[in-house]
């Protein structure tokens, strides 16, 4: 999940590894043996809160039933250790292998568990769990405002998680991401999208803040996950 995508970026924080947090999430009996994979972008700044398009899929998992494969924005505290998050993911622990929304958070670099403990649905048009669209991009977003960590999901508020949660001390994002995230133990068959590899996130937006120059990351020794082109607020990615 997150906090270890931007510990994979050698982003300075003192926060989970890589693996560590995201592994009490994965479904199959094989979790234990489960490696991550992550491609995306993170930008350094105060802000309110961010969104993007995300590109829907459903891809393959292989081995079928064992882990997941999903795409996703978070907003995190300097220390990774606050954590919201949206997007969708590909999972058996949903019931199916169909791409599902989902919303996630983390205190004090605990995970509070997928669409659930904290969160507050509002909206009617949209839940966590829902099924989404493939082949088709959506605009996912958080935003803090009136003490709540608001999600959206194509423009409509769906929900929020409060900052009770956090007492009161998580009220703006430091670090912003929007990345491609596979946990398999297969040897590269889960698909990352849909497998190809010109699947692209766009217009990453930062609330109340200018978007600083992006940092990128992409896996070094599973060159199956890459990064295509890029720019300030956008990339390609994929593979399987």
């Amino acid at each position: 999940m997150t906090l270890a995508a931007i510990a994979l970026a050698g982003f300075p924080a003192a926060g989970p590894q890589p693996g560590a947090p995201a592994a009490m999430q994965v479904s199959g009996s094989h979790s234990a043996d489960v490696k991550f994979s992550w491609v995306g972008s993170y930008y350094a700044a105060r802000a309110q809160g961010a969104s993007a398009v995300l590109p829907q899929a459903d891809p393959k998992l292989d081995p079928p039933g064992v882990g997941h494969s999903l795409a996703e924005v978070a907003v995190q505290a300097a220390g990774q250790q606050q954590v919201v998050e949206v997007g969708w993911t590909v999972d058996s622990a949903e019931g199916d292998l169909l791409p599902h929304l989902f919303v996630f958070a983390w205190v004090n670099g605990q995970g509070l568990g997928y669409d659930c403990c904290g969160y507050v649905q509002t909206g009617h048009s949209w839940a966590p769990g829902d099924h989404v669209r493939p082949g088709v991009s959506a605009r996912y977003g958080i935003r803090q405002q009136d003490g709540r960590w608001w999600i959206s999901y194509q423009g409509r508020r769906i929900g929020y998680y409060p900052d009770s949660l956090w007492r009161g001390r998580f009220v703006h994002a430091r670090v912003s991401q929007a990345f491609g995230e596979v946990a398999s133990n297969g040897p590269t068959g889960t698909q990352m999208i849909d497998g190809r590899t010109d699947r692209e996130i766009r217009n990453f937006r930062l609330l109340g803040a200018r978007t600083p120059a992006a940092t990128f990351y992409a896996p070094k020794s599973r060159a199956t996950y890459r990064m295509g082109r890029h720019g300030r607020r956008w990339f390609y990615l994929g593979g399987h």
